[in-house]
């Protein structure tokens, strides 16, 4: 029996799936499983995750046809077979000690059954920001006022929980469409915890943040079933993340600094500092950052970056070189993979 199953659900994920099981593969804990739930792909999406499998005995792929993410994540929860259940976005990395990490803290505190942890933030223009407003110390606690505010970066996407615990308390299958169900579930009748360690690094894409806020009536009803209809929300329904994502794709720092403006204006001045930050890594936005807060909410990781572009060369198709010197040294080979966003 493995110690972690790892569900990473996926649709129309071949751009980068290939790196978020490369990285799950390459964990420094090596007993785990590694569960792809693709739902309706009509991508390449299928023949990559296959591709891993075939080269790793860890990936299983199951296909479940055109469902939510939450059916898939579901789907994944119902196969797992480890004590101890991880997420993975199929678009998101795991630094190597994630699991680790995440699993050791469970062993020794066996009262918290699910446990977060902080993320870096990985832009399409391929840069690594980190939040520096760290988790203090002694506020680890996961409430459901605390998931309801939003006064914290979310845990969901990075969450590690005992599997037969959240079964038991519903897990993802809901009538909500989000997947973020599961951290209510939990924290309503469970202890959970969010580590301050930076373990996940977070992509935010145009097609990601876009879609944010259809996700954000299913969390409001979600919020409202648990009686936290009234609590008040840190940040805008995510509008702002929309036209953030499309602006940072067409790397305007300038776009993004008038959106900025117009947070500011609009009194969210905390939003508008972040989104200076997340838009431009140009000459403007530390300008404007200093002027408006003295100081800098995110900086730029570029030791992150490098290690998120090694992985992501290492889930692509070796060079025709490459393989060829390979099949010379060490025989013949596996196929290559294919190739993501071919």
């Amino acid at each position: 029996m493995p110690a972690v199953s790892v569900i990473i659900p996926v649709s129309n994920g071949e751009r980068y799936l290939g790196a978020a099981i490369q990285s799950a593969r390459e964990q420094t804990l090596r007993d785990i499983e590694i569960l792809v739930v693709e739902n309706g792909s009509t991508d390449r999406t299928l023949d990559i995750a296959e591709w891993h499998a075939s080269r790793d005995h860890r990936v299983r792929v199951h296909s479940i046809g055109r469902a939510s993410g939450a059916r898939a994540l579901a789907h994944g929860l119902d196969c797992a077979e480890a004590p101890v259940t991880a997420r993975l976005d199929a678009d998101d990395l795991a630094l190597a000690t994630r699991l680790t990490i995440q699993l050791d803290y469970l062993d020794r505190h066996p009262d918290v059954a699910y446990v977060g942890t902080g993320m870096h933030f990985l832009t399409p223009l391929g840069h690594v920001l980190t939040p520096l407003d760290a988790l203090e110390p002694g506020d680890r606690r996961l409430t459901l006022d605390v998931l309801a505010s939003g006064r914290r970066y979310s845990a969901e996407p990075s969450a590690c929980f005992r599997t037969d615990l959240a079964r038991a308390c519903g897990g993802f299958s809901s009538d909500f469409d989000t997947t973020m169900v599961i951290d209510y579930r939990m924290a309503a009748v469970h202890l959970c915890h969010q580590l301050p360690d930076r373990l996940y690094v977070y992509r935010r894409l145009p097609q990601s943040v876009s879609s944010a806020h259809v996700d954000y009536d299913a969390k409001q009803q979600l919020r409202a079933s648990f009686g936290l209809a009234g609590t008040e929300h840190s940040t805008p329904p995510r509008y702002w993340h929309r036209l953030a994502g499309y602006e940072i794709a067409a790397g305007s720092t300038t776009g993004m600094l008038r959106v900025a403006r117009e947070l500011d204006r609009g009194g969210d001045r905390r939003g508008a500092i972040r989104l200076a930050a997340l838009a431009g890594l140009g000459p403007l936005a530390p300008r404007y950052q200093r002027a408006r807060s003295g100081s800098e909410p995110l900086r730029r990781d570029r030791h992150i970056e490098q290690w998120a572009r090694e992985i992501e060369d290492r889930s692509r198709r070796p060079s025709r070189q490459g393989l060829r010197r390979s099949q010379t040294s060490a025989g013949p080979t596996a196929s290559a993979p294919p190739h993501e966003g071919a």
